[in-house]
């Protein structure tokens, strides 16, 4: 296949899908999940079994969005349920760390501070 097969056509073609992707790494009594790409509804099963694995046993979650592009309706939904249910079941506290001004922005203007610390 050439460079110019590749290219595309029409601008319906030219939308580039990035996945989500999330990792994991444990810092004694934290968890921090690293994401990576796209918080929309095509990530959200990423996202959902990403924060669903966390354990009991600690005491802060911090989810590290330095490499995060976008996020959607569906992204700060699953956050702010996630957070709900970690101060409810675990009294954990859920903590959005180094997002991009345009990410941040839209979490500020969604009303998620009120429910997660955005750092």
């Amino acid at each position: 296949m050439n460079d110019q097969e590749l290219s595309p056509k029409t601008p319906e073609q030219a939308a580039i899908v990035i996945p989500l992707r999330c990792t994991v790494r444990i810092d004694g009594h934290d968890a921090v999940f690293l994401l990576e790409g796209e918080i929309d509804l095509a990530g959200r099963p990423v996202l959902e079994a990403c924060l669903d694995s966390i354990g009991t046993s600690y005491g802060r979650v911090f989810v590290d969005m330095a490499a995060v592009t976008f996020i959607d309706s569906a992204g700060i939904q699953i956050l702010a349920q996630a957070a709900l249910r970690l101060q409810a079941e675990r009294a954990c506290e859920l903590l959005v760390v180094n997002a991009h001004p345009h990410v941040r922005r839209v979490l500020e203007v969604a009303g998620l501070e009120q429910f997660l610390k955005v750092e």
